[in-house]
């Protein structure tokens, strides 16, 4: 059988592939020869037809990306646009954009814009208002201010210290409250009294002595 082996070449005359076959030293012929050669060119048929099918392919795509590029204009032709028409002001930031191409027919934004708020102050004063400002929070209200809405809801604590010290209980109140003789005062100081004796009796009953801290009975 024929030994064959592909080889790379760039000279014209073998062109890109070229095949060398070498015969043994016996110089045997063999009917599978031809087989061989045919089964070879038709591979490297096939290899070289994908290849350009790739090459094709690639160029195809490249020629759709030259197609979407925009063209671009040099330097000098935007000056001299923009020298021909010295009216058009609108890229300046203390001009007011032109209205009427904010919007499209429809109603809908054609570019971003920045809602800002309405009065007798110019754009320039609210943008530098917005910008040269204190970096922190000022104080809406003074410390009294604040402490006086705290205790309005509530949430100051009053009283302890040495001055409530020598002040009576709530039971030692109303104890005094009762000496008033002849007083409605003395008589509601009474009553509460009263009340609260028998509360407190109800309760004794039903609660017996020791069920309620289970804790002091341990040790």
């Amino acid at each position: 059988m024929l030994e064959y082996k592909e080889l790379i070449s760039d000279s014209p005359e073998e062109g890109v592939f070229s095949t060398m076959f070498n015969k043994p030293s016996n110089e045997e012929e063999d009917e599978d020869d031809d087989e061989v050669v045919r089964d070879y060119i038709i591979r490297l048929l096939i290899y070289l037809a994908s290849q350009a099918t790739k090459q094709l392919q690639s160029s195809q795509m490249e020629l759709e990306l030259l197609k979407n590029i925009p063209t671009q204009t040099s330097d000098s032709d935007n000056r001299s646009a923009t020298s021909s028409n010295p009216t058009d002001r609108t890229w300046k930031l203390d001009t007011p954009i032109d209205k009427q191409s904010l919007l499209d027919k429809n109603g809908k934004p054609m570019r971003p814009f920045t809602i800002m708020p309405a009065g007798s102050r110019t754009t320039r004063q609210q943008m530098s208002e917005g910008v040269f400002q204190h970096s922190h929070r000022l104080p809406t209200m003074t410390i009294d201010e604040y402490l006086q809405g705290e205790a309005d809801r509530g949430n100051i604590i009053e009283g302890g210290g040495p001055a409530s010290e020598n002040q009576p209980t709530s039971k030692e109140q109303l104890q005094l409250d009762t000496e008033y003789d002849g007083t409605a005062s003395a008589e509601a100081a009474q009553e509460k009294q009263r009340v609260d004796g028998e509360n407190w009796a109800r309760y004794t009953e039903e609660v017996e002595k020791g069920s309620g801290n289970k804790m002091s009975n341990i040790g």
